[in-house]
């Protein structure tokens, strides 16, 4: 189980500025709607991904029936840990060690395994988003959203229903659409997302 402590200080993977930038829009007419994009593409990708990407602080309670090797913290990337309470009893630095979203019990500096009934775990995990101070949000996840965006404008002209359009030798195109199984995600940014999918059972 986890309890969000801090939450992210925002949501959209990426910037007002970069989209219009992207788009080619130099002026301010549209950036109601763009805004609205953003949020609705962001929201898209991190639900395909079925993870917050911002930055936060959360609690994650393991219920433990037996000896476990490691515990796998739920959020990831991990990028602090502030303390470990096992059995009511809160851990030093000398008692753990993490390797990435791996958490080791130690004793004497060994590797022991986890044998308590209840380990609470307070922890940062995250990436600081675009538009913030030193982002670290991957380059390819806001490209991604960037062309969920561009579909979406370019498609706000267009009925979502037609998906060719032809005039015999003349013209012809297909329109991109999302795809079904991956609830409703545009099927071109899937290949660069499932890589950062959570796909572990809900």
């Amino acid at each position: 189980m986890i309890t969000v402590v801090t939450p992210a200080t925002g949501t959209d993977l990426t910037t007002l500025e970069t989209v219009k930038t992207g788009l080619g829009i130099t002026d301010d007419t549209d950036d109601d709607f763009l805004s609205l994009l953003i949020a609705q593409a962001s929201a898209a990708v991190s639900g395909y991904c079925r993870r917050v990407f911002g930055l936060e602080t959360v609690l994650e309670t393991f219920r433990l029936d037996s000896s476990q090797e490691t515990l796998m913290l739920g959020r990831f990337p991990v990028t602090a840990v502030a303390s470990i309470v096992e059995d009511g009893i809160t851990l030093t630095t000398d008692d753990w060690e993490r390797d990435n979203s791996l958490l080791y019990r130690l004793t004497a500096d060994e590797r022991q395994g986890w044998s308590a009934r209840k380990v609470l775990v307070t922890y940062t995990a995250g990436y600081v988003l675009p538009g913030e101070t030193d982002r670290t949000l991957p380059a390819d996840i806001e490209a991604a959203t960037i062309a969920y965006i561009r579909g979406l404008w370019f498609a706000k002209t267009r009925d979502p229903l037609i998906k060719s359009e032809k005039t015999p030798d003349v013209y012809e195109v297909t329109y991109g659409g999302v795809s079904e199984a991956t609830g409703g995600i545009l099927s071109e940014v899937e290949s660069t997302l499932c890589r950062y999918r959570d796909v572990s059972p809900l």
